[in-house]
């Protein structure tokens, strides 16, 4: 089986292509099953058991078998099976790829990171005023040049 990846950096899916060539085409033309032949027997599976709230077709195969979808919704990989006589998810090759979250135990605490303080309202206001205190002073006149007492703005 290849393993190559395509362009996105997904592992193609060949033991659901594979599945999917091995079963002859209901349309009489000896050739193997289309991918939207096989989302057609797939829906028509779904359709008695009341689980067509959407429809699968060609292309969403073709992300299955492209490897851009790895873990279809459960009723879909019960119809995928049941179409293709396959006995488990991993024989189509279906796997869960979300992450779990880690544990407890596997946390390293010698790199952890100290929580981020947060200011209060308060403090963040006195800051403000602190850090534009200057720039008022010096565009309202207030500054005063080098001595620091108040001085009259000149008149234009």
């Amino acid at each position: 089986m290849r393993t190559a990846t395509v362009g996105n950096g997904a592992v193609p899916n060949e033991r659901l292509r594979l599945a999917r060539l091995r079963r002859t085409s209901p349309s009489g033309s000896g050739r193997p099953l289309s991918r939207q032949e096989l989302a057609d027997l797939v829906n028509q599976h779904l359709f008695p058991l009341g689980l067509h709230h959407t429809v699968l077709d060609g292309i969403y195969v073709g992300k299955l078998e492209r490897g851009v979808h790895r873990w279809p919704q459960r009723a879909y990989r019960d119809a995928f099976r049941a179409v293709l006589g396959a006995a488990s998810d991993a024989e189509l090759g279906f796997y869960i790829t979300r992450r779990q979250p880690p544990t407890t135990e596997a946390t390293d605490t010698t790199t952890a990171q100290p929580a981020a303080v947060v200011p209060t309202m308060a403090e963040r206001r006195a800051l403000t005023i602190w850090l534009a205190a200057p720039t008022i002073a010096s565009t309202s006149g207030l500054a005063g040049g080098r001595s620091g007492v108040w001085q009259e703005p000149a008149d234009a």
